[in-house]
C-alpha cells in the first residue's frame, strides 16, 4: 500500500495492480467525514457506493456523507473506485474509418483539415447532422476514447474498496461490529460483490437496484458506451475487455464468473454479513429476474439476504420516486430503513472481527483459473492462479 499525500485529500498512491489486463493504476482518492462528535466506542464505517455518473466527492455525496456519519454514529466514507470517472474528462477522436463509415451509411462526405481543432470540428459537425434530421449515427461510427482508465467492471472497484476499509480502519478505532456499505445502480452490484469476496466485514450492505453480473453491463464491459446529447453516437475504449477470443483481452468464462453474484460455489465461506436488496419491479438496466436468481442463490447458500420488488403502489414520492432503475431512492431514507430492519434480524452475538482480523483466504473457482482474496491487516491482496 502506498503513503498518505501529505493534503487534504486522503489517498492511496499505489492501489492493487490491474492483474487481468494489466494497465498502469493511478492513485486513488476517497473522501472520509467523521461524526461531529469524534470517533467513539460504538462509531462504526458506512461506505456510500455510488454509481455510474456520480463521483466521491459531487454535491450528493458531499451532502450525504455527513448525514451517514451523524446519523448512524459511523466514520462516512466515499471511494473514487477504479473506473468510477472513466467516462469523464476524455479526449475523444475519431476512429480511423469514421469518415468513410459516415459516408457509406449516412451519405455524409465531410473534407477534414489536417490541422483542424478535433473537438470544434466535432461540436460542429454533430450540430450540422442534428440540423438535418440525424439522432443516431450507425455503431460503425465510432469515437475512441483516450483516458488512463477503463471500466473494469467489479474485480478492481471491489478491491479498491476494501483497501480503503483496512487503511480507514488501522486510522481509527472504527467499532468492527457496525460496518456498513450502501450502493444503487452499479454501487447496489459492488456491495453485493463485497459480501462475496469479504465474507465477514460487512455487517449489512444495502443495494438499491444493483446489477447481477456482466449481463446487466451490456457493452460497458467491452468500452462501448454512447455519447449522450441530441445525438447518440458510439464511444469505444481501446483500454477495455474484448469480445475476440483470440485477444489477451478476451472477457472469457474466467473473468466473467468472478463478476457473477449467482454462483453457488463461490459461497462456500460462513458469512455473517445480511444484505438488504430493493429493486424496481420493472427495471431496462438491471434485470429483476436476475437479481431474484442472485437472492435464491444467496439464501440456498446460507446467506441473509432479504429482496424487495418495488412495483407503483410502493412509490411514495419520499424513498421511492419513480418505477424506473434506481427508483430515485434516497439513500437517507434506505440506510435508515435498513438499519432499523438489521437491528431487529441481527442475532446478539454479532462478530466483531473482520476478514483483515481473521486474516481470510478465499478462493473462488472461476471456469480455468482461481481467484483468491488474501487478507491481512495491510488490506488484501488478489492471486489469479
Amino acid at each position: 500500500m502506498g503513503l498518505d499525500v501529505p493534503n487534504a485529500m486522503p489517498q492511496i498512491t499505489t492501489p492493487h495492480p490491474d492483474l487481468e489486463l494489466g494497465y498502469p493504476r493511478q492513485p486513488l482518492n476517497y473522501s472520509v467525514v467523521l461524526p461531529d462528535g469524534g470517533v467513539g466506542e460504538r462509531t462504526g464505517m458506512i461506505f456510500y457506493i455510488f454509481g455510474f455518473g456520480s463521483s466521491y466527492d459531487d454535491s450528493y455525496a458531499q451532502k450525504l456523507l455527513p448525514y451517514l456519519a451523524n446519523d448512524h454514529d459511523c466514520v462516512a466514507v466515499a471511494v473514487d473506485y477504479h473506473g468510477a470517472e472513466a467516462q469523464k474528462n476524455l479526449e475523444l477522436r475519431f476512429a480511423p474509418d469514421f469518415f468513410v463509415n459516415l459516408r457509406q451509411h449516412h451519405g455524409v462526405t465531410v473534407s477534414v483539415a489536417p490541422d483542424m481543432d478535433e473537438r470544434l470540428f466535432r461540436l460542429s459537425l454533430f450540430s450540422a447532422l442534428v440540423e438535418s434530421g440525424l439522432n443516431e449515427l450507425h455503431e460503425s461510427c465510432r469515437l475512441i476514447k483516450q483516458g488512463v482508465s477503463y471500466i473494469n467492471f467489479g474485480v478492481l472497484s471491489a478491491l479498491d474498496l476494501l483497501q480503503v476499509a483496512a487503511k480507514v480502519m488501522a486510522e481509527y478505532d472504527i467499532n468492527h461490529r457496525r460496518i456498513f456499505a450502501i450502493g444503487s445502480s452499479y454501487g447496489g452490484y459492488l456491495a453485493l460483490l463485497l459480501t462475496k469476496l469479504a465474507p465477514n466485514t460487512f455487517r449489512f450492505v444495502v443495494d438499491n437496484c444493483g446489477y447481477s453480473g456482466a449481463a446487466d453491463a451490456g457493452g460497458v464491459i467491452y468500452g462501448l458506451t454512447s455519447l449522450s446529447g441530441p445525438l447518440r453516437v458510439l464511444l469505444i475504449s481501446p483500454q477495455a475487455f474484448r469480445i475476440d477470443p483470440a485477444s489477451p483481452a478476451y472477457f472469457n468464462p474466467t473473468r466473467q464468473a468472478i463478476r457473477e453474484l449467482a454462483i453457488p460455489d463461490h459461497y462456500q465461506l460462513p458469512s455473517a454479513t445480511m444484505a438488504y436488496s430493493y429493486h424496481g419491479q420493472v427495471d431496462n438496466v438491471a434485470s429483476p429476474e436476475a437479481k431474484a436468481a442472485v437472492s435464491a442463490c444467496l439464501r440456498q447458500n446460507g446467506r441473509h439476504h432479504d429482496l424487495r420488488f418495488i412495483g407503483p403502489a410502493d412509490l411514495d414520492g419520499h424513498l421511492f420516486k419513480v418505477p424506473e432503475h434506481g427508483l430515485q431512492a434516497s439513500m437517507r431514507g434506505l440506510m435508515r430503513l435498513s438499519m432499523e430492519r438489521w437491528l431487529a434480524d441481527a442475532p446478539q452475538d454479532v462478530p466483531a472481527l473482520t476478514d483483515f482480523d481473521l486474516g481470510t483466504i478465499n478462493i473462488l473457482a472461476c471456469a480455468d483459473f482461481d481467484y483468491m482474496f488474501t487478507f491481512g491487516q495491510d488490506g488484501v491482496r488478489l492471486t489469479i492462479c
